[in-house]
């Protein structure tokens, strides 16, 4: 089997449950055959064919490149997925209503 390779992804952020179209070449069309990581998270995923993944940002996913292992093979996207916490989400989908936000973002370790 080919090395898979990624041309591109859609969207490039979002938070858990966001769905990950990736397109490329060389995937394996079984999706349990198709390992996909968000940083050290692994990922769902979705739907598959020989030119598209479509997988779901697991909760836990960090601000690294996505890994895909498919055939036994590894590739790694050039360019890391921007996860979005929640509450950041939440805070641009309200701005686009029009309504103001304030809020204290607290760090747990």
């Amino acid at each position: 089997m080919a090395q898979p390779v990624i041309t591109s992804f859609s969207p490039t952020s979002g938070s858990v449950g966001t769905f990950v179209k990736i397109l490329g070449s060389n995937f394996n069309t079984i999706a349990a055959n198709n390992i996909v990581y968000f940083g050290a998270t692994k990922a769902t995923v979705s739907s598959v064919s020989l030119s598209s993944l479509t997988v779901i940002v697991p909760s836990g996913a960090t601000y690294e490149p996505i890994s895909i292992t498919s055939n036994g093979l590894t590739v790694y996207l050039s360019k890391p997925f921007l996860f979005l916490p929640l509450l950041v989400t939440w805070h641009f989908f309200f701005k686009l209503l029009g309504y103001s936000c304030n809020y204290k973002v607290i760090f747990l370790p």
